[in-house]
């Protein structure tokens, strides 16, 4: 009789009834869970695109940087104010309001992210999804890398009784 490969004895251990049916069990649950997770991050993302959405059109309509508007560089209002086009008051305001954007601007990077006490929750809840079931699977984890460990353990010895 021709010794069995480490595969070939995981293959018989995975065949066993019982282990197909908690096989296919795992299988579900994790199934589940990727999918309440996917649900709810298509909720979390909709809720930030329209509260984001929402807290744009408010900026918009109070944007404290209005004025700012037609003026492409600082150079361009320097510019305007060396032909006589602005006063030196009017430069200034602009000035101070450029100088004001490019700063928030630059804290502002990467901080676009709208986050508030819902997406909290709701990412907590992504990240717990499932978390009752992590002891089954980890124990069925547990079991495979045993088998595994004792189908490795057989192969070698059917190998050196040959």
């Amino acid at each position: 009789m021709k010794p069995k490969t480490k595969s070939e004895l995981m293959a018989e251990w995975a065949s066993q009834p019982d282990q197909l049916k908690r096989e296919r069990e795992v299988k579900a649950i994790r199934k589940a869970m990727d999918d309440a997770r996917a649900v709810m991050q298509d909720g979390l993302t909709r809720y930030v695109k329209k509260k984001t959405k929402a807290r744009s059109m408010a900026k918009a309509e109070a944007d404290p940087f209005a004025e700012l508007e037609g003026w492409e560089s600082m150079e361009q209002i320097q510019d305007a104010y060396g032909y006589g086009e602005i006063t030196a008051d009017r430069r200034d305001k602009l000035t101070d309001l450029w100088e004001a954007r490019e700063a928030a601007r630059n804290s502002r990077k990467g901080a676009d992210k709208y986050h508030d006490l819902v997406t909290e929750m709701l990412e907590t809840a992504i990240r717990r999804v499932g978390n009752e079931y992590a002891d089954m699977l980890f124990e069925y984890e547990q079991q495979r890398r045993e088998a595994e460990k004792q189908c490795e353990q057989l192969a070698m010895e059917g190998m050196v009784k040959k």
